[in-house]
């Protein structure tokens, strides 16, 4: 059968369909923050979301839907109350549990190598990121390198770089 060079890809090599990403928020606070996860969610075809702790919460009200684009409607999310059993049903399923460090750490996201097919994505609250009991279940805490004085970037920007990072790196 007759490929175009363009259309030909390499078949010993994962693409970003091959992986299955689920997102597991942890007392995240801020309404929009949420309503954006979740779009980001469908932009990025994430398979579900956990919400755990205080976090917000769909149904969403007019404001946030217009923020979420109405995602909470199109992708999968559950409330879960026992984050620590959920963990261990996620971890027995295969997936790899990575998280955001606010710290200077040596996993930087950007030359990270994403070797697996299953990520679980861990977000913590939006001032003071994850606790220190969930980092440490963690099997990879990754930062954002950052030379600005301005701090670290939002919950949700840090997310869509992590997404990113994870589609340019299953392409290699």
């Amino acid at each position: 059968m007759y490929v175009p060079y363009l259309v030909k890809k390499d078949l010993n090599k994962k693409s970003f369909n091959d992986i299955e990403i689920i997102i597991i928020t942890n007392n995240i606070q801020y309404p929009k923050n949420m309503a954006e996860i979740f779009q980001l969610a469908k932009i990025f075809r994430i398979k579900k979301i956990y919400i755990s702790g205080l976090g917000v919460k769909p149904p969403f009200g007019k404001d946030l839907q217009k923020a979420s684009q109405s995602a909470e409607l199109k992708v999968e999310w559950t409330y879960e109350v026992n984050l620590q059993r959920l963990i261990k049903n996620i971890k027995s399923e295969g997936y790899k549990l990575i998280g955001f460090e606010y710290k200077e750490i040596n996993n930087s996201v950007y030359n990270f190598s994403f070797n697996t097919n299953k990520i679980a994505i861990f977000l913590g609250n939006d001032y003071t990121g994850l606790s220190k009991e969930l980092s440490q279940l963690l099997d990879y805490k990754l930062t954002i390198p950052n030379n600005l004085d301005s701090g670290y970037p939002s919950i949700n920007l840090s997310l869509a770089i992590l997404l990113t990072s994870i589609i340019i790196n299953s392409n290699k």
